[in-house]
């Protein structure tokens, strides 16, 4: 099945990679300094216009998926024959299929690192975008260039969507993108596709893969319950449809006992193997750090933990003997001592957006993307940790949060009830008033009306769970922080980003926590730091001092086998 000539085994030699800038840069530079490219411009313009999905989503919530013939499959194979590749082609890429609610993102991101440093030339598409689309579509760990996106853009736009007269013909944002993620892994070359599901899974746009390596299922939660269901064990059905015959398949075990065991029937239907991960910390770390991980390791280990199982299976090539222990009928996959190439990868590993502190004029960021009452939790859990380490009890705290579609307010706000803000900022996710069809942050799908219409509804919930605190806590005296919980937390709606950044920051300085869309996190990194993945000078250096010492750690192993290049090391430190 690997085509490529990537060698073998569960270690690899770590090698310059050609594809890489090695020149430093800064990450304090505002977004009026980052150039664009005229024709990157013109055909974010163009794919903004394919933003139909409002439509369909519509349609969806009138015609439940599981009760009708879904056709978007059909219809996205035929948009896969339509731009030049064929099926076989899709089959020759060697994908890592991922689903599930909450955690799928930084899984894709922990398994791309480590195979990454472990040598292979790697591809990455996920969803949503933050700052810009290229995100979506990366390349050895790297979004890709602004040159190169738009020139695999035009190749296919003129083949998939110019000339074609029905709206309904043309493919819709988010399969566009899909089937020019394949296109560039495709002709890129790439030694492995990291895939993440966009909704769902079963009938998601990216499930035309029919025999991926290795798949993956994180978290469940409830969100877009309109169209996956409104139980636990609808939407486990949906994520688990990315599952294949044959196919090894791990999963998080820390799910609800009902959303496993419709998980297990629908892997005995497919035929697929199924394996659970086991806790991080059962592993050997070979001396290395213990639990040691790029992004919040409350939040993240499980998913750290998914990202070593399909990292060595699909470095491997062969399926880990299961051990004894169960999980409600799905084995656990055996823990295993992690290499260097594991461990740097895990340490190394960075997710924009995802428990992201950010210094930025006098003020300090905290930014956390989280749409589900799980996510919610865990973000509240970090805003607790991160405060913990600030002395000043002066300096104010300000929530920014919005929230959209179907989420319910009212379960989210609940996480933040009782934390020590000054001040609560509902905002759209909008940078500015004006709508800029070449901007990568523009949104079609709703109106200026909507979005305040919502904004306003996610202030009124603030409010009345704020005089429900109050009403419930009179007289008491809270030990969160210290703070009276019988205080009420003002709150203000704000029309965009730009607006409410330039308000809460004219008495500095300010500690701002920004959470709820993923989009208004973008947003607010569109202003404040828009060139997100690439590195600063002291964070370069910071990466070279962590090579090291793993490096040394791996030298001082009694009987350890695996060599290391230096050569990488250098290089691998210079990455922007």
């Amino acid at each position: 099945m690997f085509t490529r000539s990537w060698k073998t085994g569960f270690y690899f030699s770590l090698k310059p990679n050609p594809y890489i800038s090695t020149t430093p840069t800064v990450t304090s530079r505002m977004a009026t300094s980052v150039k664009r490219l005229h024709t990157y411009n013109e055909a974010i313009a163009a794919l903004n216009s394919l933003q139909t999905n409002a439509a369909v989503l519509e349609k969806v919530k009138q015609e439940r998926l599981k009760n009708y013939a879904n056709t978007n499959l059909a219809k996205m194979r035929s948009v896969v024959i339509k731009s030049g590749m064929s099926m076989d082609d899709i089959n020759s890429l060697n994908v890592i299929h991922v689903s599930g609610t909450k955690g799928k993102g930084s899984t894709c991101a922990f398994t791309e690192s480590i195979l990454r440093h472990s040598g292979l030339k790697t591809g990455f598409f996920s969803s949503p975008h933050l700052v810009s689309a290229t995100e979506r579509i990366r390349l050895d760990g790297l979004p890709i260039s602004q040159e190169k996106f738009a020139r695999y853009f035009w190749e296919l736009y003129d083949k998939i969507v110019r000339n074609v007269d029905n709206e309904e013909d043309k493919p819709a944002y988010f399969k566009f993108l899909t089937v020019l993620a394949f296109n560039v892994f495709f002709k890129e070359k790439v030694d492995v596709v990291i895939l993440e599901v966009g909704i769902g899974g079963a009938y998601d746009s990216t499930n035309i893969v029919e025999n991926p390596v290795a798949c993956a299922i994180t978290t469940l939660d409830f969100d877009h319950t309109k169209i996956l269901g409104e139980t636990i064990e609808e939407i486990a059905w949906h994520k688990a449809g990315i599952m294949k015959p044959d196919c090894m398949t791990f999963v998080n075990p820390h799910q609800p006992e009902s959303a496993l065991e419709v998980i297990r029937k629908r892997a005995k239907e497919i035929g697929a193997k199924l394996s659970a991960a086991p806790n991080l910390d059962d592993y050997d770390w070979n001396g290395f750090p213990k639990m040691a991980l790029g992004l919040y390791g409350p939040i993240h280990a499980n998913n750290a933990s998914l990202a070593l199982q399909l990292s060595r299976y699909f470095l491997s090539k062969h399926l880990q003997p299961p051990s004894n222990q169960f999980h409600e009928k799905i084995p656990t996959a055996s823990p295993f001592e992690i290499s260097l190439e594991e461990a740097i990868g895990l340490r190394l590993c960075t997710w924009p957006g995802r428990s992201q502190t950010i210094l930025h004029d006098n003020c300090k960021f905290f930014l956390d993307g989280a749409h589900t009452e799980q996510s919610m939790w865990a973000c509240r859990g970090w805003f607790d940790h991160v405060l913990l380490s600030e002395t000043s009890k002066e300096i104010k705290k300000v929530l920014i949060f919005n929230a959209t579609g179907d989420r319910k307010p009212e379960v989210l706000l609940a996480t933040m009830m009782t934390f020590p803000f000054d001040l609560a900022v509902f905002c759209t996710n909008n940078i500015g008033d004006k709508v800029v069809m070449g901007s990568d942050n523009t949104n079609l799908n709703y109106t200026k009306e909507y979005v305040l219409t919502r904004c306003n509804h996610n202030k009124e919930v603030w409010d009345k769970l704020q005089e429900a605190k109050v009403a419930n806590n009179a007289g008491l005296v809270g030990e969160d922080h210290n703070i009276n919980v019988n205080k009420m937390i003002p709150s203000m709606v704000v029309p965009n980003i730009c607006d409410a950044l330039a308000l809460v920051r004219k008495e500095q300085p300010h500690l701002l926590f920004v959470t709820g869309s993923f989009h208004l996190v973008g947003g607010v990194l569109s202003v404040i730091n828009p060139v997100c993945f690439e590195k600063s000078s002291v964070q370069l250096e910071h990466e070279r001092d962590i090579l090291k010492e793993y490096s040394d750690i791996c030298s001082q192993n009694k009987g350890n086998n695996q060599q290391f290049n230096h050569n990488h090391l250098r290089h691998e430190t210079n990455r922007t």
